[in-house]
């Protein structure tokens, strides 16, 4: 095999992922809610109706999960990300056809295919195929491939807003099939679960030919109970990151700031949180992921806390911690999982990566009413943006703490942003 080819196809496969991830993550979530507004008035739904939408998606989300592992081992991660795709396609010609017909229920037909497309198209498959194709820098290849969904952020909204102005709704959902199966045929031509199958090995960088010290397990004697703790933590930053994110609109509304001014905010979470994701991936390769937590976990807590105390008036405040929290929101969906992979063995990972992002997801549901239960209590947000700063102080606690406790045995071998090796 053509050793260009061999270092340039590892790298490939990571841009395919993210790709993929850009459509079935961020294409099913964030800037899928610039579809909802047009819904409703077409299909003259009620804003219960219409909110029906994302947590159909979400509950199948949760449980599809659980099988995903399993459909890979029996299929491939290659079959399951085109299957993520196909589903996503359904998704949009139920509706093309809800659009068409005015019949409600093929929406929510459409959130169970989105439900299905994220589960088998997200980070899980997208960590698996960096942690088979690279040996060396995995965490800098998850942080980009986990970019689709920030780049959807960024860019879609706005593209999709003048497409359904321009050619109408129905019109847009079928420019959105043709890309999705565009996407698919990409997956299926390009990526490969293992680079054997290429004739190929995981790509190495300069540490090549190091000796790797294995640290110790989890799952190993009275570290059991350090299981239940990264467990404990993925529910909390799941009840947290999502719900933190979501309500950040409403949050700026409620305290009085003009709309202009909120937008602009919002792009600044979404153009941030791009350069965050990359620069967490390369840093931890670099620095280790133990020493980077520090400073976009703090960013998080000081966000949190700052947002609790936001008044009109203070628009460079405003923007500072819109800024910021483009740094810290990314740590719910990438540093979770690239927190799973540090604290995990070979024979574990598949299965772990698994249940952290089913209890990640598990906890978004959770928490997705409690911001609107709280406001509705004390008529703002003030109290539950206050709540999400303890809470990540507590869950970046938890995981620091394993961090020290995982890599005692060994040194800071663990520390280092690689999975663990036995």
């Amino acid at each position: 095999m053509n050793r260009q080819l061999q270092k340039i196809y590892p790298w490939l496969i990571c841009l395919v992922s993210m790709l993929m991830i850009l459509f079935t993550v961020g294409m099913v979530t964030i800037a899928f809610s610039t579809y909802l507004p047009f819904l409703r008035d077409e299909l003259h739904m009620s804003n219960t109706q219409t909110s029906m939408i994302g947590t159909i998606r979400a509950l199948v989300t949760t449980a599809a999960m659980l099988a995903t592992t399993r459909f890979y081992r029996r299929f491939s991660i290659r079959i399951g990300m085109v299957f993520a795709g196909g589903m996503l396609a359904v998704s949009c010609i139920l509706f093309y056809l809800a659009c068409r017909t005015q019949v409600i229920l093929l929406c929510y037909a459409a959130a169970v295919c989105m439900g299905f497309s994220y589960a088998f198209g997200s980070l899980i498959a997208a960590s698996l195929l960096m942690h088979n194709w690279f040996e060396d820098h995995q965490a800098t290849a998850i942080s980009l491939a986990s970019m689709g969904s920030s780049v959807a952020t960024a860019v879609l909204p706005p593209i999709l807003t003048k497409s359904i102005q321009s050619a109408g709704l129905g019109r847009t959902f079928l420019y959105e099939i043709l890309a999705v199966l565009a996407c698919c045929l990409i997956v299926f031509l390009v990526v490969r679960d293992t680079p054997q199958q290429m004739g190929m090995h995981p790509f190495k960088g300069k540490t090549a030919g190091r000796k790797k010290t294995p640290p110790a397990s989890l799952k190993t004697g009275t570290s059991r109970g350090s299981a239940f703790l990264l467990y404990m933590s993925m529910l909390l930053i799941g009840l947290i990151g999502t719900p933190y994110s979501t309500h950040l609109t409403v949050h700026f509304s409620t305290i009085g700031f003009e709309p202009g001014l909120i937008a602009l905010a919002l792009s600044l979470v979404g153009t941030v949180g791009i350069a965050a994701k990359l620069l967490f991936g390369f840093l931890s390769d670099r620095y280790g992921t133990y020493l980077v937590n520090y400073v976009y976990m703090g960013s998080y807590v000081f966000c949190g806390l700052m947002m609790a105390r936001l008044s009109l008036g203070q628009n460079s405040l405003l923007r500072t911690l819109s800024a910021l929290s483009g740094i810290g929101t990314m740590m719910g969906s990438l540093g979770s999982v690239v927190w799973c992979g540090n604290l995990s063995t070979e024979e574990e990972y598949a299965e772990r990566i698994k249940l952290c992002q089913t209890i990640f997801s598990l906890g978004t549901l959770v928490g997705a009413p409690i911001p609107g239960i709280t406001a509705d209590i004390t008529g703002d947000y003030s109290l539950i943006y206050e709540i999400f700063g303890w809470g990540i102080a507590a869950t970046t606690v938890i995981i620091q703490y394993l961090y020290i406790r995982y890599t005692r045995p060994h040194g800071r071998a663990a520390a280092s942003g690689k999975h663990a090796e036995v």
